[in-house]
């Protein structure tokens, strides 16, 4: 115990509490990130997830994916799409073209 730390703000500073955490994400991979505590709001959902490059990665993804599912749920010429075999197809080789030009065009 130490003596003379009389606010939550001094205990903080003293002890510098942070822990080693590992994330491990869909394909295995395992990565390691080290989360620090500086105040008790860093405790929270937000703050935890803003120090950690991993988690916001995760949060921006669910955010697209939720935006993904609302367009599915809204376009009407979308959804057409999607419901034909042909047009499937057809709109699954030009999404996996313009994927190869993007990542063609990150190489440069």
């Amino acid at each position: 115990m130490v003596h003379g730390l009389q606010t939550v703000e001094q205990v903080f500073d003293h002890y510098k509490p942070a822990i080693n955490f590992r994330f491990e994400d869909a394909a295995g991979f395992t990565r390691y990130e080290e989360l620090k505590f500086k105040t008790l709001d860093d405790f929270s959902l937000s703050n935890i997830a803003g120090q950690s490059h991993f988690l916001t990665q995760q949060t921006a993804k669910k955010k697209f994916y939720l935006k993904l599912a609302a367009q599915l749920k809204t376009n009407q010429l979308l959804r057409d799409v999607l419901a034909n075999a042909d047009k499937r197809r057809v709109f699954e080789a030009m999404v996996k073209t313009m994927i190869k030009d993007i990542k063609n065009k990150n190489k440069l």
